[in-house]
């Protein structure tokens, strides 16, 4: 788009106009009745409390008003009083509380947010420093102007309370000052209207019918002097009668004057400041009998005798009836397709940048320094280098479409965006702040900073204010929130949608005067004259109801378990923008990551089901700018255990639970033994038949394993012993037949027959001792004793050897003494000695083996010696672990894989009740012994 600078000319010839309004007394009006709030639109008497709320007097109850449109109405049904009629509102001598006097001179007790009926009207009275009628003077007491009670009163002394115990006592020719019964002073005073009478900071006043005020000053009458802005109304000095208001609760006199209300001030040199409130406003025709200016806020409320409330708020803002970009330096910025033009004050241009193609649609071009240049664009955001020529692009705006870009100082670049909110570029990091509670800063304008530390942001909703301070610490992290004032239409725009579309967006004459563009025209105001309506620190929780009922609210409340519904009533004293006013609660405890939810418009909470147990419930209200500038309350919840949670109940339930349990197993316990008795005749039953069952088949089970055990030992016996001699069978063949056509000698054949004979001779002797061993174990393992001749038994065995170790060039001596005593069974030892013999000889060569008994302790010990290569120490050890006991067959060596049959030798030697004795002797060879029994 291309900006005319031509669009300023008339904004700035309006500027002087503009602020010209801003002097002038415009309101807002709004208008409460039965319709909208009020029980009915009578409203006689108008009086703020300490908290902050409006109190009504009604001809149907005492009303609260809270602000925007929530009344709270305490009527006979609530009070308890006789009518519900309301004459008037009064404050004690401190003005530190109200009181309420109904038809029926019965006093309400007004105090923090609530009202409540005093049990004695006098004594209450009293009690807050305040006479209600002076009996032995039959004086009636005035507490307002206009007092409607007058006209159908015939009157002869009036009351006008001053201080605790205190008042002025009027008569038709004379005023009195007294303190409890006793008058102080006193000075003539003819007069002819009761209801000119007023008392202001403690001073009494009289205006007489030409408007002049008189004062009393003990006994001397004085004339005052009004200044002003009644001096400045054309019927200052005509004939027409000066109406007064005077409202005692609030201290306010007021004077009307043809449709403008003046409120009386008291200044301290004694002289009477008048100052405009409202004009324009006709109270003869709203027949308006009550008045209150709340001068904080610039608001007027009017009570009328049949029209309800009227409330009129100032406006603080007047309204007077896109192009290049001018900087500092008289030069002009303007786009041309792809190129951004400068051109000086007579328009030449002087230089031209060439874009990038994202750069078009520039909305908003600003300048920070003179070689620095942002541009704004409906794509992003864009840092302009003029003396390079770069183009930096704002890291997180990309495609963001920007509304505007201002800079009150180098480093600080506030940017508004179409549809994204606001940010700040500072420090080379783009911080977005967070959006108000209807999101209307989605689409913001402008954003503008003033003189006093706060930031102006238009949107098409409205005109924000934000302090600095806490958008700035909002970037750094030092703050979680951030609160939007809203100014709306109602404080002086024709409308609320502010226009974004142009550049310059903003008119300073000086910087405490600003112009804002509007659809309506330009929004004028002085940021020093406009005073944000913020929340005060009141917040009362005055309503409480319980499934429906009505409850009295404490700090702690105690709940039912399982109740239906609980609901709270929180009040505000807030007559502002009901949008500025930000409630929020939680039940949470923490801080970092509570969840804060909005109240309703109605202001009030409703739990359904709470957990027993305790609860915390926050209510919190931000009471404006700044850091934890808000008012918290904390109300404690104690929902009670049901039942069922009780300890008494666990202890029932446990006790229930121990009782059934001890009697479901004394009932289990019979049965399981009913049970156990049947099962165990029958299990006798069975028993008798499973152990004739197990007998049989322990027995075959004992036969099988002793037929595996002798397949075992026979396989590696014939494995083991028929081997060595088919090996020397096979060397005698090899030898005889080297040479086919050569005839052997016949020594050497009478040597290979005889070798021949011997190895036949000992395969026989080996099966046969197989054949021995294999009968034993068919005879179910039994061995039967006998005393054997040892010494022919081992030279038996010699014999069978003899041939095989002289071959070895071996000697095998018989050293066993004749008659040594021997008792086993004969054929198991020839067996034993057989394979004994047999290892010796395989593993001896060149050597001698001895065999030799001996007779010690009632055991005979044989012994078979030699000179061979000895016995592993892995079969050494078997040896005597099989001595020991431990014979299981998981050993790393066994006697099959070393060569010997020694498995068939140690089950012979159980059999026969021997052991076998192995060591290896210190030179060479070894010592195998057969300890037997000697008898």
């Amino acid at each position: 788009m291309e900006f005319n600078i031509g669009l300023l000319i008339p904004l700035l010839l309006s500027l002087n106009s503009a602020f010209a309004l801003s002097d002038t007394a415009h309101y807002t009006q709004q208008r409460y009745t039965d319709e909208n709030g009020l029980p009915q639109n009578t409203v006689r008497a108008i009086a703020p409390d300490k908290a902050g709320f409006l109190w009504l007097a009604t001809e149907d109850g005492l009303v609260r008003f809270d602000g925007g449109s929530r009344f709270r109405h305490f009527n006979k049904s609530d009070l308890g009083i006789s009518s519900s009629g309301v004459s008037y509102i009064y404050a004690n001598a401190a003005h530190s509380k109200l009181f309420a006097v109904t038809d029926g001179r019965q006093v309400i007790g007004i105090d923090n947010g609530n009202a409540g009926l005093l049990s004695d009207t006098i004594a209450a009275a009293a009690l807050f420093g305040r006479p209600l009628k002076n009996a032995s003077q039959r004086a009636y007491m005035i507490t307002g102007l206009p007092d409607l009670r007058m006209n159908h009163t015939v009157i002869k002394r009036c009351l006008l309370p001053v201080k605790p115990h205190a008042a002025f006592l009027i008569t038709s020719d004379s005023v009195y000052y007294q303190e409890g019964q006793r008058p102080l002073y006193g000075l003539s005073f003819p007069h002819n209207n009761f209801q000119r009478f007023f008392v202001l900071g403690g001073q009494l006043y009289y205006m007489m019918p030409s408007g002049q005020i008189q004062g009393f000053y003990r006994e001397e009458v004085k004339a005052m002097t009004l200044t002003g802005d009644i001096l400045q109304h054309a019927a200052r000095n005509g004939a027409r009668a000066m109406a007064l208001y005077w409202n005692p609760a609030a201290e306010e006199v007021f004077i009307y004057l043809e449709q403008a209300c003046y409120i009386l001030e008291r200044l301290p040199d004694g002289r009477l400041n008048t100052r405009l409130v409202v004009r324009d406003v006709d109270f003869e025709r709203n027949q308006i009998i009550s008045v209150y200016y709340d001068a904080v806020h610039a608001r007027v409320f009017l009570g009328s005798l049949s029209n309800g409330l009227y409330v009129f708020t100032r406006r603080q803002f007047s309204v007077a009836g896109s192009g290049s970009v001018a900087d500092s330096g008289s030069y002009t910025w303007d786009k041309d397709q792809q190129a951004l033009c400068k051109f000086n004050s007579r328009g030449r241009l002087l230089r031209k940048w060439k874009c990038r193609a994202s750069i078009s649609d520039i909305s908003h071009m600003q300048l920070e320094t003179p070689d620095r240049l942002w541009v704004g664009t409906d794509n992003g955001l864009y840092c302009l280098e003029l003396s390079s020529g770069r183009i930096d692009t704002v890291r997180g705006l990309e495609g963001v479409p920007i509304r505007s870009v201002s800079i009150s100082f180098p480093g600080r670049v506030w940017i508004t965006t179409y549809d994204d909110g606001i940010f700040l570029y500072r420090n080379n990091r783009l911080t977005a702040f967070p959006l108000d509670r209807q999101k209307c800063l989605l689409s913001s304008h402008y954003i503008i900073e003033d003189n006093r530390g706060y930031c102006w942001i238009a949107t098409n909703k409205g005109l924000f204010q934000a302090a600095q301070g806490d958008l700035l610490a909002y970037a750094d992290k030092r703050q979680r929130y951030i609160y939007y004032y809203r100014y709306a239409k109602e404080r002086g725009f024709q409308g609320n949608e502010f226009n974004g579309s142009c550049q310059p967006y903003t008119l300073q004459r000086d910087s405490s005067n600003i112009s804002l563009p509007s659809l309506d025209g330009l929004v004028c105001f002085s940021p020093a004259k406009v005073t944000p309506e913020l929340p005060g620190k009141a917040m009362f929780i005055d309503q409480a109801s319980l499934n429906g009922k009505p409850v009295a609210y404490r700090d702690t409340l105690l709940l039912p378990h399982a109740f239906q519904q609980l609901k709270l009533h929180v009040s505000v004293p807030y007559f502002g923008d009901p949008y500025n006013l930000q409630l929020t609660y939680t039940l949470s405890e923490g801080e970092e990551d509570t969840l804060w939810l909005p109240l309703g418009s109605d202001h009030s909470l409703s739990f359904s089901t709470l957990a027993s147990g305790s609860h915390r419930l926050r209510i919190r209200m931000i009471n404006g700018f700044g850091k934890n500038n808000y008012t918290e309350k904390v109300v404690l919840f104690m929902v009670r255990q049901a039942y069922y949670e009780t300890t008494w109940f666990h202890l029932l339930i446990a006790l229930m639970l121990v009782a059934g349990t001890a009697l479901y197993t004394r009932l289990r316990t019979y049965r399981i033994q009913q049970q156990k008795q049947a099962l165990e005749s029958k299990v006798f039953a069975r028993t008798g038949q499973l152990e004739s069952a197990l007998a049989s088949l322990t027995l075959s089970e004992k036969k099988l394993r002793r037929q595996a055990r002798i397949q075992e030992r026979l396989i590696a016996s014939i494995t083991h012993d028929i081997k060595t001699p088919m090996k020397y069978l096979m060397m005698l063949s090899a030898n005889m037949s080297w040479k086919e056509n050569e005839q052997p000698a016949p020594e050497m054949m009478a040597r290979s027959a005889k070798a021949i004979y011997d190895a036949s001779y000992r395969m026989y002797y080996l099966i046969e001792n197989l054949i021995r061993y294999i009968k034993t174990h068919v005879k179910n393992g039994s061995a039967v004793m006998e005393e054997i001749d040892l010494q022919e038994l081992v030279e038996e065995k010699i014999d069978i050897f003899n041939s095989i170790a002289a071959a070895q060039s071996t000697t095998i001596i018989n050293k066993v003494q004749p008659d040594l005593p021997c008792y086993t069974n004969f054929q198991l030892l020839a067996v034993v000695i057989h394979n004994l013999l047999d290892n010796a000889v395989k593993n001896t060569r060149d050597g001698t083996i001895e065999v030799y008994a001996s007779v010690y302790g009632g055991k005979i010990t044989i012994y078979i010696e030699d000179s061979g290569t000895g016995l592993p120490p892995e079969l050494l050890d078997w040896i005597r672990r099989h001595d020991a006991g431990n014979s299981k067959q998981e050993e790393a060596v066994s006697p099959v894989q070393s060569g010997m049959g020694l498995v068939i030798v140690m089950e012979l030697l159980d059999m026969v009740n021997g052991r076998l004795i192995a060591e290896n002797k210190p030179y060479a060879g070894a010592r195998i012994g057969i300890e037997l029994d000697a008898n």
